[in-house]
């Protein structure tokens, strides 16, 4: 019997390591650069009136717009565009696609939006700066349509 339960404590011990390390995963996969850009995205284009919800992605003083980090006509036109697919009812799917360093504490990711089901084609792209910042993660500082 006491070997059976020192079995059953060992793999208990072992279940809870395991389940640690998963947890530890999920959450540096939350605030991975390209986790924060693909949900910027998403938020800019779907719920684009949550100001608070942009906010909390970006690295914009309080107070400020955090849009300001849109950069160029084309992008305006590209966020317009998706936001008129959104408010039509279309499905859409977003993906961060190639993550890259510019800097020690900068990435730049790559997010594509595309019509839901029909990747490849007549995706939106958008090149994502990002800036890690101590305490709060990885923050948008600069969006362009590619």
């Amino acid at each position: 019997m006491t070997r059976m339960a020192g079995g059953a404590d060992l793999t208990r011990a072992t279940s809870s390591v395991i389940c640690l390390l998963l947890l530890s995963a999920c959450s540096l996969a939350n605030n991975a650069p390209e986790t924060t850009a693909t949900r910027f995205i998403r938020v800019l284009v779907a719920e684009p009136r949550n100001v608070d919800s942009l906010r909390n992605f970006t690295d914009v003083p309080a107070g400020q717009d955090p849009t300001n980090v849109l950069h160029g006509l084309s992008t305006d036109v590209a966020v317009n565009y998706l936001q008129t697919r959104e408010r039509q009812g279309e499905k859409q799917d977003f993906t961060a696609n190639a993550v890259r360093p510019d800097g020690p504490a900068v990435r730049i990711v790559t997010v594509r939006v595309y019509r839901a089901g029909g990747k490849g084609r007549n995706a939106v792209s958008f090149r994502v700066a990002l800036r890690s910042v101590p305490g709060r993660g990885w923050l948008v500082t600069a969006v362009s349509a590619e």
